[in-house]
C-alpha cells in the first residue's frame, strides 16, 4: 500500500475554490471519483505510514536514504533547480520538506486526501503548502509548477482511474515541466490492495511523453532483515537488478510538443490589442 495518499478536490468544504481548467464537480463521473477516493482514505487509515511502523530497522533506513539520493538526482539533472513542486498524495510532508532542505524546491506545496496527515505535514513544516485534494481534482490553475511528484501514489490506484490524475497533472504542469515518480515495478505478495506502476504505464497515460527509468530499492522483505550487515550488505545485493522492486522514473513532453506550445503563447502574445499607451 503507498504510505502516501492520491491529491485534487478538497474534501474540507474548499471545493468552490477550484479553478476552472480542473474536472467538473457536477459531472456524475465525479461520484466515481469520490467513491474511490474514500476506498484509498480507508486503505491508507488501516495500514498507516510504513516508515511510522518501521522506525529504526536499519534496512528501511537504508531503502528511504537510496529513494531520496535517486529522486534528488532526478530533480537536479537538469540543472534548473529550484522547482516549483507539487507533491501529489504528500501524506506528511517528509519527502517534500526533504527536498526543501536540499535545496530543490523554490515552491513546495502537497496535497492529500487525508486530513490528518496535511495537519500533521503543516505543523511539520510550517514554510510548505499544503492541502486536503483528490489528484482527479487538483485545486490548481493550469501550467502551475515545472514538476509534479508522486511517491508510491498509482501503484494503489486502479488503473481505469489513472488516466484521471494523469491528465490532472499534465495539466498544471508547465510546457517544460516533469512528471518524476517513485513506485513499485512488481506485485507484492503482502499487499493485495497495490498494482505494479512502471515507465509502461507511464507511457500508455501520457502517450508521446518522453519517459526515462531506473530500478532501485533492495526487496523490502530481504532489506529489513539484514540487521547490522544493512551498511555493507545492502550496496552490493542493490546492484542486481532482479532483487530490485521499485523505480524511479521522470517523463516530460516531447520537443515538438514545447515547440507547439511557444508558437501557442507567441500567437496570443501577437494578437492582443495595443494598450492605450501605444
Amino acid at each position: 500500500m503507498s504510505e502516501q495518499a492520491a491529491g485534487g478536490s478538497t474534501t474540507d468544504g474548499s471545493s468552490a475554490s477550484i479553478p476552472s481548467g480542473g474536472a467538473d464537480l457536477e459531472d456524475p463521473a465525479a461520484d466515481e471519483g469520490d467513491v474511490e477516493a474514500e476506498r484509498l482514505r480507508n486503505a491508507y487509515r488501516r495500514r498507516g505510514p510504513v516508515e511510522a511502523r518501521l522506525a529504526g530497522n536499519r534496512g528501511q533506513l537504508a531503502i528511504v536514504r537510496e529513494r531520496d539520493q535517486a529522486i534528488v538526482q532526478m530533480l537536479i539533472s537538469s540543472g534548473r533547480a529550484p522547482y516549483d513542486l507539487l507533491d501529489v498524495g504528500c501524506g506528511e510532508g517528509r519527502t517534500l520538506a526533504m527536498l526543501d532542505e536540499r535545496k530543490v524546491v523554490a515552491r513546495g506545496v502537497g496535497v492529500d486526501l487525508l486530513p490528518e496527515r496535511v495537519d500533521r505535514a503543516r505543523r511539520a513544516s510550517p514554510m510548505l503548502e499544503f492541502q486536503v485534494a483528490d489528484g482527479t481534482r487538483l485545486p490548481f490553475p493550469d501550467q502551475s509548477f515545472d514538476v509534479v511528484l508522486a511517491m508510491t501514489v498509482f501503484s494503489s490506484i486502479p488503473r481505469p482511474a489513472r488516466q484521471g490524475i494523469a491528465a490532472e497533472i499534465a495539466r498544471v504542469l508547465r510546457p517544460d515541466g516533469r512528471f518524476v515518480w517513485y513506485d513499485m515495478r512488481r506485485r507484492s505478495p503482502a499487499n493485495p490492495d497495490v498494482r505494479p506502476f512502471t515507465g509502461a504505464d507511464v507511457r500508455s497515460i501520457l502517450p508521446g511523453w518522453i519517459v526515462g527509468t531506473r530500478p532501485v530499492t533492495l526487496m523490502p522483505p530481504l532489506a529489513r532483515r539484514l540487521g547490522r550487515a544493512t551498511r555493507f550488505a545492502y550496496p552490493v545485493l542493490a546492484r542486481v537488478a532482479l532483487l530490485l522492486t521499485h523505480e524511479v522514473g521522470a517523463a516530460s513532453r516531447p520537443p515538438d510538443a514545447l515547440a507547439s506550445a511557444a508558437s501557442t503563447q507567441t500567437h496570443a502574445v501577437s494578437t492582443l490589442p495595443p494598450s492605450d499607451d501605444a
